[in-house]
């Protein structure tokens, strides 16, 4: 039995790693996508934030990009998740490869933030949880086209 116990110490010790809520990707979940890509803008690596984009969503941000050049923009992603902000989650609805999540700033250096309920809509794409901006972004195309045809 003495001889075996290094293996079964280190088995045990394996088991536990890969049980451990912990030891998971942050993102395996709606909202550890959302610590996730805060973690990234507070490291100021906005660019690895898009990771956590779906490809509809870059694509309508790209989309804007072309229309108002020299305004990249994550449409207030960077502002929601900068540094000091906390948040409640109040709600996470999955239903297959989709969910909403329901989030309540609890602590928020933009004072007006506190308080302040987002549902955010996330999509399950190679294998991560992702924020899901695209009908939004899309809706407020036609919008801008708009207000820059109006400017001319």
């Amino acid at each position: 039995m003495c001889r075996y116990a290094p293996a079964i110490g280190l088995m045990f010790l394996m088991l536990v790693m890969v049980l451990s809520p912990s030891c998971k990707k942050k993102s395996g979940t709606p909202a550890g996508t959302l610590l996730m890509i805060q973690g990234l803008y507070v490291d100021g690596k906005s660019e690895e934030a898009e990771t956590y984009f779906t490809r509809g969503t870059l694509k309508a941000m790209q989309e804007i990009e072309k229309m108002l050049p020299g305004q990249k923009s994550h449409y207030g992603a960077e502002k929601l998740f900068m540094k000091g902000a906390e948040w409640d989650v109040l709600s996470e609805k999955i239903s297959g490869d989709r969910a909403e999540i329901q989030i309540r700033f609890t602590s928020h250096p933009v004072e007006n933030l506190l308080g302040f309920v987002v549902t955010m809509k996330m999509k399950r794409e190679d294998g991560l949880w992702k924020r899901d901006m695209e009908d939004e972004l899309r809706n407020s195309i036609p919008l801008l086209r708009q207000i820059k045809s109006r400017k001319r």
